[in-house]
């Protein structure tokens, strides 16, 4: 909790609650490596036909996938958490997602992902390209996504896609499968930075491809074996 109250307040820190004289750093940790992690499992997960998410992170591949994407896409681009071990707090996550005493469907992550994205994955994109830094696992789930977005998974079954821009969004997919810069320049999602970034265009184009002809399990693994 940050400490900005109006009259005084009870002590929340006695009962082990953490008050912070500003609570910005926590929060950014919060939606970019939970919220953020849970975009980046949701979309590929669904693809390989996986419904709860405690199944799809006992998969070596996705949950490896996950630590990788917290540990090179998204910390790098956190600022200082006083008081916070990150390294603690990501396998706090990886256990919890592979819980199964508290199951979340896949399809319910994978809801509203141009409300989400933009929020928990863009501004990561944005301070990777700045630094010269990873975005690979992030590129591997935006191209999980658009595939998403094409409402058929990889058995051939429909998806139904919720979110606010599914009308537009599905129709970019099913059309541009093989040139995912139509959707960096949706204007509600991406910044013109990385709409305009050649190199972060190739590297999703060629992600993309990637996972067009071999696959959502193909995918991981070959992103997976270049960290290796």
């Amino acid at each position: 909790l940050e400490d900005n109250f109006c009259n005084g307040r009870p002590p929340f820190d006695s009962a082990g609650v953490q008050v912070v004289a500003d609570v910005d750093p926590y929060e950014k940790m919060k939606v970019r490596l939970l919220n953020g992690s849970h975009s980046s499992l949701s979309y590929l997960s669904y693809l390989m036909g996986y419904r709860e998410v405690d199944t799809a992170m006992n998969d070596p591949l996705i949950s490896k996938f996950v630590r990788a994407y917290m540990d090179h896409d998204i910390t790098p681009t956190l600022p200082d958490v006083p008081g916070i071990n990150l390294d603690d707090y990501k396998d706090t996550l990886i256990k919890r997602f592979a819980n199964p005493a508290i199951s979340d469907q896949v399809q319910r992550l994978a809801e509203d992902g141009s409300q989400k994205i933009p929020n928990a994955i863009i501004p990561c994109i944005e301070y990777q390209l700045k630094n010269d830094g990873s975005n690979k696992y992030i590129a591997l789930a935006l191209a999980g996504w658009i595939k998403y977005l094409s409402a058929i998974d990889e058995q051939g079954d429909k998806i139904e896609i919720n979110d606010p821009l599914s009308d537009m969004l599905t129709a970019i997919a099913k059309s541009n499968l093989d040139n995912p810069k139509k959707f960096l320049e949706i204007e509600e999602i991406f910044s013109k930075e990385i709409a305009n970034h050649d190199g972060f265009v190739q590297l999703l184009s060629d992600t993309m491809a990637f996972l067009n002809e071999n696959g959502a399990k193909a995918s991981l693994q070959s992103v997976l074996s270049e960290s290796s």
